[in-house]
């Protein structure tokens, strides 16, 4: 039985919230590849850039192989 997800608490990912919404900054987000650790991995940080409503500050993606497959999805 594994245990339920943990809510994500923003308040600890205030110098990401700070970086990505900067204007004078260009926002890339860069998946890697490397199998199904690297899809698990994309993911959890595609979904924690959502969670934190910054989504809308990724100017582009970029993705290798597995990173490719999340990227195009996201």
């Amino acid at each position: 039985m594994s245990a339920p997800p943990r809510k994500l608490d923003p308040s600890r990912y205030d110098a990401l919230r700070r970086l990505v919404t900067d204007p004078k900054k260009r926002v890339v987000v860069a998946f890697g590849g490397g199998g199904v650790p690297a899809i698990s991995a994309n993911l959890a940080l595609a979904d924690v850039l959502e969670h934190l409503d910054l989504r809308q500050h990724v100017q582009q993606i970029w993705g290798t192989s597995a990173g490719a497959v999340v990227g195009s999805g996201w």
